[in-house]
């Protein structure tokens, strides 16, 4: 393990501070205090391939659902995939069990969903919805991004396989970089595609977008009439963005990341609306990526111009919106070294000296959650920039270590933060993940 030399207001902060995880069922009581009537609560992760981050959401998701009356949780994921989710949940899925409930997520990364942390929460939520008398009170799962990023690169890159290999290999490597958050994201290099090529698949996506939303209209179940008409709707607005938002993405250009952030925000204020209709106590958990949960204003992200979910549903709901952050100092994470490669387990290096996670590691306490919301003291110690750690999909063991990481001010980022210091990699489910 590296040490850092941290400071004893550091020290002492979290150890004055710091709620420690242990396991029991009291450990979020006072983060459901701190959420109070919020509508709205984003839960992060600092990458996509860690078993903890998943636990421990799944317990704080589960708390909220049974004390605070939450009614829907929303995915970083694509519409139609969480749709079989939603059947299966309510009872009506042809899915015989919560493992084949999954199976829709065919595309990179499918260990971002279909992992071995899942079936037991949706299990979970089955049996809650079967115990739950009141429909009203009865939860759905539903999928915030229409534009279902992983699966329109796996789509490109399918494409241009057929057409022209070196380009799909030029779109792998393109990607890889593009769904990095960290510094080396500030400059993605264009595909550079031959003119006839780009506009080609430009029709390619957009009809293959057209295809997947028509999707939605299918009868299935009187009972699920109404989200059914809802995940038409989001899908066929999806469609209306989706050539801006490929030749945006085609072009390595910040624009695409803020179209999707907006989309999916629109996609958001819609469920909340739609789910208004049910019953004026809807609430909502969403589950997504630090990047997204996070509010990028407080970081080097949001000073180059890229915005993010947290941020526009904090400027719209204000305090009626929490946004809770999850770290880790060390551990392995399941991730691939390209995009569209096969998922492999990972050493997850130590954080660098200095930045959140390594604070966070010299407290000593192995896992904890530390309010940030009017934190006085916090917010005084945290007066200027560290690092935090960030990592999707993707984790080149070549690339510089600083790469997975970029500058913030934590306090002004989330509401709360999760921290687990060692960490494990999720399980995929299934062969040829």
């Amino acid at each position: 393990m590296t040490q850092t030399r941290v400071s004893p207001q550091w020290r002492d902060l979290l150890h004055a501070q710091a709620h420690p995880l242990t396991g029991r069922a009291n450990d979020y009581d006072a983060l459901l205090r701190l959420i109070g009537d919020a509508r709205l609560v984003l839960l992060g992760d600092a990458t996509h391939g860690t078993q903890e981050f998943y636990q421990e959401r799944m317990r704080l998701t589960e708390q909220l659902i049974v004390e605070g009356g939450f009614t829907a949780v929303a995915f970083e994921s694509g519409a139609l995939e969480a749709w079989r989710i939603n059947r299966y949940i309510h009872g009506v899925s042809d899915a015989d069990t919560s493992t084949e409930a999954l199976s829709d997520f065919k595309d990179f990364p499918r260990w971002l969903w279909c992992n071995a942390a899942m079936p037991d929460f949706l299990g979970w939520l089955y049996a809650y919805n079967k115990m739950e008398p009141n429909p009203a009170r009865q939860v759905s799962v539903y999928g915030l991004d229409p534009f279902s990023f992983f699966a329109s690169a796996a789509a490109l890159i399918r494409f241009l396989g057929q057409e022209d290999p070196s380009a799909a290999e030029r779109a792998r490597r393109y990607f890889a970089q593009f769904e990095q958050f960290g510094p080396r994201a500030e400059a993605v290099p264009a595909l550079n595609l031959p003119l006839p090529l780009q506009t080609v698949l430009l029709a390619y996506l957009s009809a293959l977008h057209t295809y997947r939303a028509s999707q939605a209209y299918h009868r299935y179940d009187g009972r699920l009439a109404d989200d059914e008409a809802f995940l038409a709707a989001i899908e066929n607005q999806a469609s209306a963005h989706a050539t801006d938002y490929y030749r945006l993405l085609l072009a390595g250009h910040t624009a695409a990341w803020n179209l999707r952030e907006q989309v999916m925000q629109q996609t958001l204020r819609q469920l909340v609306m739609h789910l208004l209709r049910r019953t004026p106590h809807a609430r909502v958990i969403v589950w997504a990526h630090n990047a997204h949960v996070g509010d990028l204003s407080a970081t080097t992200l949001g000073r180059r111009g890229e915005r993010s979910l947290g941020e526009m549903v904090r400027a719209r709901y204000g305090p009626g919106a929490v946004l809770i952050g999850f770290s880790t100092h060390h551990g392995t994470v399941t991730a691939a070294d390209a995009w569209d490669a096969q998922a492999q387990i990972y050493a997850l290096p130590d954080a660098l000296p200095g930045s959140y996670e390594d604070l966070f590691h010299a407290s000593d306490i192995p896992g904890f959650w530390l309010a940030l919301r009017s934190n006085i003291r916090l917010h005084l110690l945290d007066n200027e920039p560290h690092l935090e750690r960030v990592s999707g999909a993707i984790l080149i063991p070549t690339e510089p270590p600083e790469d997975r990481y970029l500058a913030s001010q934590l306090a002004n980022q989330f509401d709360a933060i999760v921290h687990v210091d060692e960490t494990h990699a999720v399980q995929p489910l299934g062969a040829g993940i």
